[in-house]
């Protein structure tokens, strides 16, 4: 079984994963174009067919297998796979998760075990009425599993430490909850935001950010902290506290770069004050908010950090500083500047690296490159 395959030589794309790192049914004849401008081409894969729908999405497992969500009737041809999919790269094949969820998903994480939790808007998993909108799929037995927790609404976002903690937020209060895996219990930050939770930041050392659509806390009162759209965890205290004046509209994307730095995208224009379109960096350093050049000129939905430090960039716009880019950008913060990528004519929803430095795409377009890959695409280091 083939996959449609462009190899890409553009500058752009090469110096885009020198060094990076996650993680049908039908044959599919495989399209390959070359140019001249580099003599090492990256390699871009469609996955089978894609999917019917879109996605909103991913995640990797330590074997490199890809886990896809969104909302969609079938993938890779197969109306029996819904919602929820894995792309197993070793057979170039689309596999069902049992029988699914049945309804969207919004997000995913793998542990250190290669479980893999999700979280959406579904009110079944595996034809359990009983585990809604946060399910577990135990990969080593390959079943559906409750979690343990009753949750009132859906779950927009989800990540998990090295030791096993998760942690989830959505449309539910209290703001975040988490799984504490060494007493074996959920348990609540006290303190809930005035609005929703979207994204989560965590890193090795236990610093914990959250980003969302929100100003203060539940019941604060007047003249209290204000943390307008992200704010950061006091693990000590339990308490939140304010990343600077943070900013000025909904953060939908949150995560590190190599030094620690938080980068946040979403739709705001504003980060500390000044002008900051749809993306910022918040320098742990100086304690100050910084802008990426122009930023972009539409919302930033996905960012991720690849081991050179440079950041990608996921989102529905046509801009990234004064470069044309659709939907996908790369920001080097050595040089300060804005790369374009790949042309997709729909917007990304999100962006993972695979352990061996591979670049999944998922979102809502059709075309990457000008190949159809319906929604979801790689790109290969060759």
């Amino acid at each position: 079984m083939k996959n449609k395959i462009i190899l890409i030589t553009l500058f752009l794309v090469l110096t885009w994963l020198v060094v990076a790192g996650c993680s049908h049914n039908q044959d599919i004849n495989p399209t390959t174009t070359t140019t001249t401008l580099q003599p090492n081409p990256y390699s871009l894969f469609s996955l089978g067919n894609g999917v019917k729908g879109y996605v909103e999405a991913l995640a990797c497992d330590s074997s490199g297998n890809l886990y896809v969500g969104g909302n969609f009737s079938e993938a890779g041809g197969n109306p029996n796979i819904k919602y929820i999919a894995k792309w197993v790269p070793s057979f170039d094949t689309w596999e069902a998760l049992g029988i699914g969820v049945n309804y969207i998903v919004y997000a995913l994480v793998c542990d250190k075990f290669d479980n893999l939790y999700v979280g959406g808007s579904f009110t079944e998993a595996g034809g359990n009425p009983d585990i809604k909108y946060l399910a577990k799929w135990n990969s080593s037995l390959s079943r559906w599993e409750t979690t343990g927790i009753n949750l009132a609404n859906s779950v927009n976002t989800l990540i998990c430490d090295s030791d096993g903690n998760l942690f989830i937020a959505g449309s539910f209060l209290p703001s975040v909850i988490f799984w504490d895996a060494v007493n074996l219990t959920w348990e609540s930050y006290y303190q809930s935001f005035n609005g929703g939770v979207n994204a989560f930041a965590l890193d090795n050392s236990g610093n914990f950010y959250v980003g969302g659509n929100f100003s203060n806390l539940e019941g604060a009162p007047v003249g209290g902290p204000t943390f307008n759209n992200i704010a950061k965890m006091d693990f000590a205290w339990r308490t939140w506290e304010a990343v600077g004046a943070g900013v000025n509209d909904q953060v939908l994307k949150l995560i590190f770069d190599k030094s620690g730095n938080i980068y946040a995208g979403g739709y705001f224009t504003q980060a500390g004050g000044n002008n900051a379109n749809h993306i910022a960096k918040w320098n742990v350093t100086t304690h100050g908010w910084e802008a990426l050049g122009l930023g972009t000129d539409w919302a930033v939905n996905a960012l991720v950090c690849d081991p050179s430090g440079n950041i990608i960039v996921g989102g529905d716009f046509s801009k990234a500083g004064t470069v044309s880019a659709r939907n996908l950008a790369r920001w080097d913060p050595l040089t300060s500047s804005w790369e374009a990528a790949i042309d997709l004519d729909n917007e990304v929803r999100d962006l993972v690296f695979d352990n061996s430095g591979n670049l999944y795409i998922g979102g809502y377009f059709d075309y990457a490159g000008g190949i159809l890959v319906n929604k979801v695409v790689k790109l290969v280091r060759n």
